[in-house]
């Protein structure tokens, strides 16, 4: 019990009983929401907090690990779009990556203003694993 309620400074035990009755009322009405919230929270909870201010913290940590995953998931389909089927997550090989885009820009840097014929950009873009089918042997002598 408090000693005193904020509308008396009078002792708890000399405040008339209908005064104390109306402040209980009205701070139940208050915590009643308050209650309510937190049986919900904690029930999710695996490890209850040993205080409001570490059940607060807690919360805005889970409300930041959030805004990261959103974010990340945003990240990861631009990164998708991007980079094609090199891009693997976590498991992307960067450095495959960066060797592309230099091949790319050394291709840039050979066909200077002139626009890249729409086959060479077809079979660039089937990537190293596709031979070409039509192989010149030299006669042998």
């Amino acid at each position: 019990m408090p000693s005193s309620i904020p509308e008396s400074t009078l002792s708890i035990t000399q405040i008339s009983l209908p005064l104390l009755e109306e402040w209980a009322n009205e701070t139940e009405k208050q915590l009643n929401p308050l209650y309510s919230l937190t049986k919900e929270t904690l029930a999710t909870c695996k490890q209850n907090p040993q205080s409001y201010k570490q059940l607060l913290e807690d919360l805005r940590n889970a409300e930041d690990i959030r805004k990261k995953e959103a974010a990340i998931k945003v990240e990861k389909a631009q990164l998708q779009a991007k980079y094609g089927i090199r891009f693997n997550e976590l498991e992307t090989d960067w450095q495959d990556i960066v060797t592309v885009l230099e091949w790319v820009q050394k291709v840039q840097a050979a066909f200077l203003d002139i626009p890249v014929p729409q086959s060479f950009a077809e079979i660039a873009a089937q990537g190293p694993t596709v031979a070409p089918t039509n192989h010149r042997t030299e006669p042998k002598i």
